[in-house]
């Protein structure tokens, strides 16, 4: 083990080169051409395998949020014990390294931090040549889960459009190594968006590429509601390894179809079209004394919550309508029932417009 030692040092010194993905790093550190003897050599270090000896089908089995679980074949029947070498890292830096010996073709490095990857390397210890053992880089944890899930803009209508449902989030700065534990391809790992209507019927997968934090989802429409999960994962030797969950309630806004004909001096009616999935709709409005173009500045007062899918306003903030004096704003919240969610999912406002007699 002393030679095999000696390179594992080398290889510590290489390690950052090897983490960009310099496939030359480990092999410039060694004898090249014993290395070679009866190997097999993938062009990527990341979540790839190379091979030198009797060990063979080394491969990532199981994840956790602190541990990594690898396994082996070796086509040498005397092999009863192996040595396995790893190197961790965390965040693009060595954290620590390590070795063992096992007795059967497994192993389960544990006491990781979430996000980390290790580097693993493994040697019969019938070997007479320590060169003849397996590599596998990298291994990683279950990614973290992502953050701040929320719809982007509007989901619903708008005075003249309507608008499916678009999400964004953000990521920890240490899940942007997904991509380290992904022996697949490059397209392997990312987010599952799995979206299900409001009575908990999956109807949609979508896989998003690591890089996109933002989606819109093509299959939703307004007017109802939605659960969105999203999941970070990623994918190796055919194995699919996933992190923690977020999931989204998304509620659709209530289309507008208020009219200038239910205006009166001292009243208004505001309308709106059925939401399927509502439980009640509640109407806001707010009171200026003249025109304001951005309704967020306002003062925006609870008027009626109700089941129906119209009301008329006779008061705001206690106060009676007069429409000659002030213009008044209107919007809808729709209250949804959304299977999974615990109480009911409100939709951003439906702003209707304005109303004012002159």
């Amino acid at each position: 083990m002393k030679k095999f030692k000696k390179t594992l040092c080398l290889l510590l010194a290489a390690f950052t080169m090897i983490t960009m993905g310099n496939v030359n790093a480990f092999a410039d550190t060694t004898n090249q051409s014993e290395m070679m003897e009866n190997s097999v050599l993938q062009d990527e270090a990341k979540g790839s395998v190379r091979y030198y000896g009797t060990v063979n089908n080394l491969k990532q089995t199981k994840a956790t949020s602190n541990s990594v679980t690898l396994t082996w074949d070796d086509s040498n029947s005397a092999s009863t014990s192996w040595t396995v070498e790893y190197v961790i890292g965390y965040n693009g830096s060595t954290m620590s390294s390590g070795s063992t010996i096992v007795t059967s073709k497994t192993v389960t490095i544990s006491g990781l931090v979430q996000n980390s990857y290790v580097a693993v390397y493994v040697l019969p210890n019938t070997e007479t040549s320590t060169y003849n053992y397996a590599y596998y880089g990298y291994a990683m944890t279950t990614p973290s889960a992502i953050n701040k899930l929320a719809l982007v803009d509007h989901f619903g209508f708008s005075s003249s459009s309507k608008y499916k449902a678009r999400i964004g989030w953000t990521v920890d700065s240490d899940a942007s190594y997904l991509s380290y534990g992904c022996a697949d391809g490059s397209s392997n790992y990312g987010y599952i968006i799995q979206v299900y209507n409001y009575k908990g019927k999956k109807i949609k997968t979508y896989y998003s590429t690591y890089a996109r934090t933002y989606y819109e989802l093509a299959c939703t429409k307004p007017g109802t509601g939605y659960k969105i999960v999203v999941t970070p994962y990623f994918k190796s030797n055919g194995i699919t390894f996933k992190g923690a969950s977020k999931t989204l309630f998304a509620q659709s806004q209530a289309k507008d179809t208020s009219s200038k004909s239910g205006l009166k001096k001292g009243s208004f009616i505001v309308k709106w079209k059925k939401v399927k999935n509502a439980k009640s709709y509640t109407v806001y409005c707010a009171k200026s004394s003249s025109y304001v173009s951005d309704t967020s500045t306002l003062n925006w007062k609870k008027v009626k919550t109700t089941k129906k899918t119209s009301y008329k306003v006779t008061k705001v903030a206690k106060k009676s309508v007069n429409t000659k004096k002030y213009y008044y704003y209107y919007k809808v919240i729709v209250n949804g029932k959304i299977k999974g969610s615990k109480k009911a999912v409100k939709s951003l406002g439906t702003i209707g417009g304005y109303v004012h007699t002159y």
